[in-house]
């Protein structure tokens, strides 16, 4: 049998969620996303847009979405190097202009699952991880500042 190794872990609490801290691109400040090992794609909240110097959120490719309530929309999608646990990582990350402001991020399988190995060890509110993907840093870009 192959066992798993980690280079990390990190403790998330009490809740039956795991948040993560979040840069977008050169943002001076941090969110909040879900690890969402049943979301599809990464989405974000489209409030984020104009921080990101994203004017046409309709630039994006666009994909069909359906959320945990079953609210389908068009989102669409752009390329955005985050840092998140301590990697910087280009992921694809869908904006919906249809879903209210203040939406929940999050961290969904294409692009951000695709470059990481995450265990969760939910009895002790545990993850274990390790960045298996081609980080930023080792392109010589480095951390977001």
């Amino acid at each position: 049998m192959n066992a798993l190794s980690f280079d990390r872990e990190r403790v998330y609490g009490d809740t039956h969620t795991v948040s993560v801290p979040v840069r977008l691109a050169n943002l001076p400040y941090l969110v909040d996303a879900i690890l969402d090992t049943g979301a599809a794609v990464s989405s974000f909240d489209r409030a984020l847009l104009p921080d990101l110097g994203i004017t046409d959120v309709r630039s994006g490719k666009d994909i069909h979405v359906t959320a945990a309530n079953n609210e389908r929309g068009v989102a669409y999608v752009h390329t955005v190097r985050v840092e998140v646990l301590g990697h910087v990582l280009m992921i694809p990350i869908a904006f919906c202009p249809d879903w209210p402001e203040g939406t929940r991020n999050l961290l969904g399988m294409r692009g951000f699952f695709e470059q990481a190995l995450i265990a969760f060890e939910h009895q002790q509110r545990k993850i274990h991880y390790t960045i298996t993907g081609p980080s930023v840093w080792s392109s010589g870009l480095g951390p977001l500042s």
